[in-house]
């Protein structure tokens, strides 16, 4: 049979931590939209709830982060419409640029399942080489098309590699 804890209300006060050594943590419903996490923050400031993905390497203690260490990754999983099989369409990957001390630049990449399955990242914001600088990568690929359905206001130069073609 399986365990079940029915009307369990809460578990701590504030100031508490709750610790939990495992390999994976799951939760299961047959209801629509659920299951359901929740943080909620109720104090009276501008503050809110965090999530933190921590990557501490351990050997004899903690070890220095390197180069490409990745911190965290949230997917995002659904069933294609063969046999069925689990695919991953899309995932958020966070991970060190350049672990240099005083240099410390961090990368984010989105990405999704095109076309065979495969990841292609459409868009990576890399910290950059210099202070207040964050690089940009938008599409994968040659045939990526990149859609602005607004205005684009420009104040540095463009640097175009193939044709330009404006309608003005």
């Amino acid at each position: 049979a399986t365990p079940s804890q029915p009307n369990i209300d809460s578990i701590g006060t504030d100031g508490d931590t709750l610790s939990i050594l495992g390999d994976n943590l799951q939760m299961g419903n047959t209801t629509a939209n659920k299951p359901e996490i929740q943080l909620i923050n109720r104090a009276d400031d501008a503050s809110g709830p965090i999530i933190s993905f921590t990557n501490n390497r351990q050997d004899s203690g903690t070890q220095a982060g390197e180069d490409n260490d990745v911190l965290g990754t949230v997917k995002f999983i659904g069933y294609n419409d063969a046999t069925p099989a689990l695919k991953i369409y899309s995932q958020v990957v966070a991970d060190i640029h350049d672990a240099t001390s005083g240099e410390e630049s961090g990368r984010l990449t989105f990405k999704v399942a095109n076309h065979n399955g495969a990841h292609g990242s459409g868009l990576i914001l890399t910290g950059g080489s210099e202070s207040n600088e964050v690089d940009v990568t938008l599409g994968f690929g040659a045939n990526s098309v990149v859609t602005i359905p607004g205005d684009i206001d420009l104040a540095g130069d463009i640097d175009v590699d193939g044709t330009l073609e404006t309608d003005a």
